[in-house]
């Protein structure tokens, strides 16, 4: 298959595409034990049980769940609460420290703010280069 057609079918696939749940997970390890924390998302989730009838046909588009692109800033979302409800879950446990929780925190929240405007100026970039100009 051709660079441009690969390209084609990649665009056609992503723009049909509608992610129904997000899963983000963490772990904390220290010598006082380990703490892990999972937490899951799901949007308008279709059921897994669906009869032939349910199935979506080759040129429709799937109505639940989100895009792919909300998704990645719904997962970077959920990982934020996960990775502050990680870290919290550590030193409740005695794992680590507050100042160590407190710093872990501010930092990842910084990284997590910085990834997010990255990410959404990114969906508004691309939203805008695909509508049509105004005559």
């Amino acid at each position: 298959m051709s660079a441009p057609n690969l390209k084609a079918v990649v665009s056609q696939v992503r723009d049909r595409m509608r992610v129904t749940k997000i899963v983000a997970t963490r772990s904390i390890k220290s010598k006082n034990g380990d703490f892990f924390i999972a937490m899951s998302s799901a949007f308008d989730s279709v059921q897994e049980d669906t009869s032939e009838s349910d199935v979506v046909s080759d040129g429709d588009v799937a109505k639940s769940g989100v895009t792919l692109d909300e998704a990645k800033v719904a997962h970077l979302i959920l990982a934020h609460q996960v990775n502050v409800a990680a870290h919290d879950a550590a030193h409740a446990g005695g794992g680590i420290s507050l100042k160590f929780r407190d710093d872990s925190v501010a930092a990842l929240s910084k990284n997590f703010q910085v990834r997010l405007a990255e990410t959404v100026s990114k969906m508004v970039k691309k939203e805008g280069e695909s509508e049509p100009a105004n005559n």
